[in-house]
């Protein structure tokens, strides 16, 4: 079965808060589409999490980017949490390690496995990310 899930990468999530970011204006069709509900529900992950604080920081040279996206995870629509943070347990972290195997020569990291764990575990087909490695592997909406 498949649910209507999109996963959102570490790069487009910085992107899309990061309004002086190149790619900002690239994830607005996105993330509109994303908040309405037209790709269900919106997941990351909480290597996602730490990986987009860490990005935002070394980028911007300050921590309000960082503290902007951890508001933003956190937002709610009433009583529900708009983004669904996956962490990544045991079992994730085997299958991560699996796909590490099988895709580290191919260039995706320890991280952008996690996100294919993720995705499999949970049955989600599309994915938000500026990283062409995926490409072929997931229906990546920029791709």
């Amino acid at each position: 079965m498949v649910f209507n899930m999109i996963f959102i990468d570490s790069g487009f999530l910085y992107s899309y808060i990061n309004k002086d970011e190149k790619n900002h204006k690239q994830t607005l069709p996105i993330m509109k589409l994303a908040l309405k509900g037209e790709y269900g529900k919106i997941v990351i992950s909480n290597y996602i999490t730490d990986e987009s604080l860490t990005l935002a920081r070394a980028r911007t040279g300050s921590c309000q980017c960082s503290k902007d996206i951890k508001q933003f995870i956190k937002e709610k629509k009433g009583n529900i949490e708009i983004i669904l943070e996956v962490i990544i347990d045991r079992p994730l972290i085997e299958s991560s390690e699996s796909f590490f195997d099988k895709f580290c020569s191919k260039g995706l990291s320890f991280t952008d496995c996690s996100i294919l764990a993720v995705m499999k575990s949970l049955n989600i087909e599309n994915l938000a990310s500026f990283d062409g490695g995926f490409k072929g592997l997931v229906a990546n909406l920029l791709n």
